[in-house]
């Protein structure tokens, strides 16, 4: 099979398993459609790690919008509820299942000989992995570069990009051959970003070309265009974009558009709205049709400690979903709460992929409702108890299938903090599904000891009912995980890290190793 015809296959088909995971976890366990700032910090966070999902920094409303298995997340993916939970949290140990990308620091600032700022990060990294029959040993280098001060220089440059290399393991039949290796060599490259911002223009607080992404649209978005946005005209802030649709692993259609309006404006003190209106092509997906999708969003902060968010999205003229939340966060004594409530209102059909990556393997997405509770106290200087429930409802009973399920998910996550010695955190996590056809109870466990202030380190274990690698587009169920994690910041500039991990499941076992070494400059 041609590299491109098999990368459009596993983007369009296996790959939404990996993505349904990332969706449904999100779901279960993350604050709905707060999108992450738009700095290359956050971008570079986002990206890290080669092989890694950070669902918390999943786009709401696109990827988070479609929970298309309908099945549990497993204990231990991506983000596991009781983490969200405690997120906000002052002092906390990190969880089993936390994305390491989460300790990053920002990126830090230097200055050339000429006085034009130039900050970013490099990493490099390297993964091997082995079972029994089969192995794979890869390595991939990231950089996110800025250039320049948008308080000083009329134009700032912005760049992100990875390389990866195969150095062992191309067999297309081997359980360890991914998207990157459907390229046809042993050596590619991604450019996730690289735009030219211009400043200083009467009236525009936004001018943006080049290969750019958008958080805060009803879809993410990754576009080869333009994008404009005005300051405050009359108390709203206008904004438009347009351009020829990316996707990283699919190059098959350059001549697909994408375009937008939107309009944010705070009209009252705490509050905030914003309306978008999108415009999407997918030749393969529409054929000659296309996408039309509008969003309107309502924030409003209510005191110090509570945040109110509403999110409504039509398309093609009718309501497609309903996104709630309700936080409350009282850093003085420890507590966190969130009620989310997701309601799909049509059944999700074949649309473009930024709005549902998942149809062309998994078929028709039935309407919904999801409700999600999650607490978090701080008992004790040295104790932090986190607690949630999940549930899924069908609106209809005859939609119930193998992705269109419905299930009762209870969690509850212990953090014990300087137990026996000082800076040794313990996390205990324990999970109970239920849905119509099983039972599960999960456990998992972390230690993590921070030994001087440059030496940290982590052992522990957690349960995968399901879990899912994008990266290999591939499900694997009912996996057992052991870690060690080691973190070493040599400098304030310089970090390495190395990662051990050994999974058992139903029909393989599988250890890795993961090396890195990451700079900032």
């Amino acid at each position: 099979m041609e590299g491109g015809a098999l990368r459009r296959r596993a983007l369009l088909a296996p790959a939404a398993a990996g993505l349904t995971g990332l969706a449904l976890a999100h779901l279960a366990g993350c604050a709905a459609f707060a999108p992450p700032p738009e700095d290359p910090a956050e971008a570079y966070r986002r990206f890290w790690e080669p092989g890694d999902v950070v669902a918390s920094d999943a786009p709401a409303g696109g990827l988070a919008a479609r929970p298309a298995t309908g099945a549990p997340p497993a204990a231990g993916e991506a983000d596991d509820g009781a983490d969200a939970a405690a997120a906000n949290e002052p002092r906390r140990a990190p969880s089993p299942t936390s994305p390491g990308a989460a300790n990053l620091e920002p990126l830090r600032v230097a200055e050339d000989d000429d006085g034009v700022p130039i900050h970013g990060s490099l990493l490099l990294r390297y993964r091997g992995r082995w079972t029994d029959d089969a192995d794979d040993q890869d390595v991939y280098a990231t950089l996110a570069m800025d250039i320049g001060d948008p308080d000083e220089h009329a134009v700032t440059g912005h760049f992100m990009g990875r390389l990866w290399a195969d150095v062992g393991g191309d067999d297309p039949n081997d359980i360890f051959f991914g998207l990157d290796n459907t390229f046809g060599g042993s050596l590619s490259g991604i450019l996730y970003y690289a735009y030219l911002d211009a400043h200083g223009i009467d009236a525009l607080e936004k001018l943006r070309v080049g290969r750019q992404q958008i958080w805060e649209t009803p879809a993410f978005i990754v576009f080869d265009g333009a994008r404009i946005e005005t300051g405050e005209l009359g108390g709203v802030t206008w904004g438009a974009y347009g351009g020829l649709r990316t996707q990283y692993y699919d190059t098959s259609t350059p001549d697909d558009l994408v375009g937008g309006l939107y309009a944010i404006a705070s009209p009252w003190d705490g509050g905030r709205l914003r309306f978008d209106y999108m415009y999407l092509e997918d030749d393969v997906r529409l054929g000659n049709d296309q996408d039309d999708l509008l969003g309107a969003e309502l924030r409003q902060f209510v005191g110090d400690a509570w945040t109110l968010e509403g999110k409504f999205t039509a398309l093609e003229g009718d309501g497609r979903d309903l996104n709630l939340r309700a936080h409350y966060l009282e850093p003085e004594t420890d507590t966190s709460l969130q009620l989310k409530y997701y309601n799909l209102l049509q059944t999700q059909k074949s649309q473009a992929l930024e709005i549902d990556p998942y149809f062309t393997s998994l078929m028709e997405l039935f309407p919904f409702q999801q409700v999600g509770l999650l607490a978090s106290q701080g008992v004790s200087d040295d104790l932090t108890l986190n607690a949630g429930i999940d549930v899924r409802r069908l609106d209809d009973q005859s939609d119930i299938g193998e992705f269109n399920r419905e299930f009762e998910r209870y969690y509850l996550s212990t953090v014990f903090h300087d137990v026996l010695v000082q800076d040794l955190d313990l996390t205990l996590v324990g999970d109970v599904w239920d849905s119509d056809d099983q039972e599960m109870q999960t456990w998992g466990v972390d230690l993590t000891q921070q030994f001087t202030p440059k030496l940290q380190g982590s052992l522990g274990s957690h349960y995968s009912l399901y879990k899912y690698d994008l990266f290999l587009n591939r499900e694997r169920d009912d996996v057992r995980t052991y870690y060690l994690r080691t973190r070493i910041a040599q400098t304030a500039s310089l970090m390495f890290d190395m990662e051990l991990n050994y999974e058992d499941d139903d029909f393989e076992q599988y250890f890795w190793v993961r090396l890195g070494a990451r700079w900032l400059f």
